[in-house]
């Protein structure tokens, strides 16, 4: 198995030793490889004569296939597994290691070269890191170009309920927070300034809209004026939803009454065509 990060060996080579396999698979052993415990072409042979399973970091196996002889290598794995391979894109050694596996089925294909090369299965629970669905698609078609020939299998709970085990479950609970002596202050500030806003906005729409605006804008923003008495009535205004609603509901209309008018086109001065036997004065 080839894992993306170092942290990985150690817990997928765990998650094996523990697992029912030993009990299964005659000499069942599995070992761990990464930059701290290297894989190399001169510790190779001991590995496949010591273990059934290894888990190992993806540059670490790229480097082995680089420097050991990739169809060397090949030959003498049965299965190969890429763990969270979404990450086969660009120069990551994943991308590098199918690189290297796709050439020698195009050998293979050809006619030259020997021996059978690993089954290749890769696994991912967020195939792309995209939302848009245009990209997304993009992505899965790059994703499996990549993964030579890739046939692509989904598997969720729905399909079979006994994958529910396996996912983790996180704990639900509820927490509550008294209210600190320095959060009603806080509010209070907050509250008050939503006060003077509304009241400097009412002023400033009647001081500079109301004396051009139209007889149905001067009866909406008269209207407006009252509602914002009877909410600077109520018990706490600033912390009312109907404050919240009477600012949002003025700064529409304020932007409405301030646009600048749209030019009369009946009050501009006709132009009046050229005659044609006109002459210009230089």
């Amino acid at each position: 198995m080839v894992v993306p990060t170092v942290i990985l060996t150690e817990q997928q080579a765990d998650y094996f030793r523990n697992s029912d396999l030993g009990s299964t698979v005659p000499n069942f052993a599995v070992d761990h490889f990464n930059s701290e415990k290297p894989l190399t072409p001169y510790n190779w042979g001991a590995v496949l004569n010591h273990g059934s399973m290894f888990v190992v970091v993806a540059a670490v196996f790229n480097n082995l296939l680089r420097n050991g002889g990739a169809d060397s290598i090949l030959n003498d794995i049965d299965l190969l597994v890429l763990d969270e391979c979404h990450h086969t894109v660009k120069d990551h050694p994943y991308a590098k290691i199918m690189e290297q596996y796709c050439t020698l089925c195009e050998a293979r294909d050809g006619g030259s070269g020997g021996g059978s090369l690993p089954i290749v299965i890769g696994i991912t629970a967020s195939p792309v890191g995209n939302v848009c669905p245009t990209k997304i698609i993009k992505e899965m078609e790059d994703l499996v170009s990549k993964l030579h020939r890739a046939k692509v299998y989904h598997i969720s709970k729905d399909d079979d309920r006994s994958l529910l085990k396996y996912l983790p479950q996180p704990d639900q609970f509820k927490l509550k927070s008294e209210q600190r002596p320095s959060d009603q202050v806080v509010r209070s500030m907050l509250a008050s300034a939503l006060v003077c806003e509304a009241e400097q906005l009412c002023k400033a729409l009647n001081r500079d809209a109301l004396p051009s605006a139209s007889p149905k804008a001067k009866e909406e923003l008269e209207d407006l004026s009252k509602k914002l008495m009877v909410v600077l009535n109520l018990e706490h205004p600033g912390e009312s939803t109907a404050m919240r609603q009477w600012i949002t509901h003025a700064q529409k209309l304020s932007r409405k009454a301030l646009a600048p008018a749209a030019p009369d086109p009946s009050r501009s001065s006709p132009r009046h065509p050229r005659h044609p036997h006109a002459t210009r004065s230089i």
